[in-house]
């Protein structure tokens, strides 16, 4: 595998690999961009010293922690060149052209390049900032980079399949994404520590019946249900620094597999 030295893409380089994207996502071919990652107009070398290479991961957990570690060694080099991993749209897209080989196959079937959010990044958007293939896995170990093991909830699914109901709903939510007690007790609950995956028969809790669906009526008991309420009790009742078993009696029984 080639190695690159880390980059940032240049304004003509995100115009070009915008293009790319554009062309692709209508053709429904594969996005080619492997030529622009050091080429001079296109790409601008952050440090010659870290060097980036592709390589594959087999959880979001994995590639978060990967990338954590990567830009954490070399953030003396990235606040030289003014670039900052949480907001940077063209050092993300630059690490998606890198890793673009990988991020269009899953389980060695061919994928289209899929919607816009999976490769540039777009920090300033409630609803679309965690849909980036690389940088959503990065922001979630890095804002629980002192034991990401409570948010494996948001971590244990493939790279290229990340938009569970669980990352959907609790990432759109700041209050909740950055909540240690609520996460640790998402995780607890629902993840298996052995296999690190959905624990049998908790996948009901992004979805109940159809009796809910095919009324339009609110379903109960959901992740969709258990955000809107933590974000109507967040402010209230200061939960940032509620225990889980605080959390639990605040939520009570309809919440009670969460907890």
């Amino acid at each position: 595998m080639t190695k690159y030295p880390l980059s940032t893409f240049t304004i003509e380089g995100m115009t070009e690999f915008q293009r790319r994207y554009e062309l692709a996502n209508l053709s429904g071919g594969l996005l080619e961009v492997l030529d622009m990652l050091d080429n001079k107009i296109w790409s601008k070398p952050i440090s010659q010293k870290a060097q980036v290479e592709l390589c594959e991961f087999p959880s979001r957990r994995e590639c978060g922690q990967h990338l954590f570690e990567l830009l954490e060694s070399h953030k003396d080099e990235l606040r030289a060149a003014a670039v900052d991993p949480v907001s940077s749209v063209a050092l993300w897209t630059w690490l998606s052209a890198v890793w673009c080989p990988w991020l269009q196959q899953y389980r060695g079937k061919p994928l289209k390049v899929g919607a816009r959010a999976r490769w540039i990044y777009q920090p300033t958007n409630a609803y679309r900032y965690y849909r980036h293939l690389l940088a959503g896995p990065y922001l979630i170990v890095a804002a629980h980079r002192d034991n990401p093991d409570r948010a494996q909830i948001l971590l244990y699914n493939d790279v290229v399949k990340p938009n569970t109901r669980w990352v959907e709903t609790i990432c759109g939510s700041q209050q909740a994404l950055y909540n240690k007690s609520l996460l640790e007790a998402l995780t607890s609950s629902v993840i298996n520590p052995r296999t690190q995956k959905i624990r049998a028969g908790k996948s009901l809790l992004t979805r109940r019946t159809k009796y809910f669906t095919s009324r339009g009526l609110l379903e109960t008991g959901t992740v969709d249900r258990l955000t809107q309420v933590f974000n109507q009790l967040s402010e209230p009742w200061h939960l940032k620094a509620a225990t889980p078993q605080r959390l639990a009696e605040l939520f009570g029984t309809e919440f009670r597999e969460f907890f």
